[in-house]
């Protein structure tokens, strides 16, 4: 499988009933297209679903897919947008895996949805 643009990457997510946490088809095909496109826009956003993709959370916590002394990999630091991207991503997908995580990911950045008190169907960022 490769995919041609985000859409059919987004398509993919949304498909996928693998609810295994550790999925390397999806990240090697997202950086296949990463790496094919010549609009940097593109680029940036399948760097972002990398980072996504890497980030490993168990019982709450992040814990790095790769780290050397003080530095890890995956790190927040690497969602240059604030989050925005994340957040359109949590709002936009229906599928169960990758909601959670999108908003978990928002979680643990600081940058999570809330819902408010007064209306609760009300959900702001």
């Amino acid at each position: 499988m490769e995919f041609e643009n985000l859409d059919e990457y987004y398509t993919y997510i949304e498909n996928d009933t693998n609810f295994s946490h550790l999925d390397f088809n999806t990240e090697k095909y997202i950086t296949v297209l990463r790496d094919k496109t010549e609009d940097e826009e593109v680029k940036r956003l399948c760097s972002f679903e990398l980072y996504f993709a890497d980030f490993i959370m168990e019982k709450g916590v992040q814990l790095p897919k790769f780290q050397v002394g003080g530095n890890s990999y995956p790190s927040l630091e690497l969602f240059d947008d604030d989050f925005q991207y994340i957040k359109k991503r949590a709002e936009n997908t229906e599928n169960p895996k990758y909601k959670a995580k999108y908003n978990h990911l928002l979680w643990l950045s600081g940058n999570s949805c809330q819902t408010d008190p007064c209306n609760p169907a009300k959900v702001t960022h």
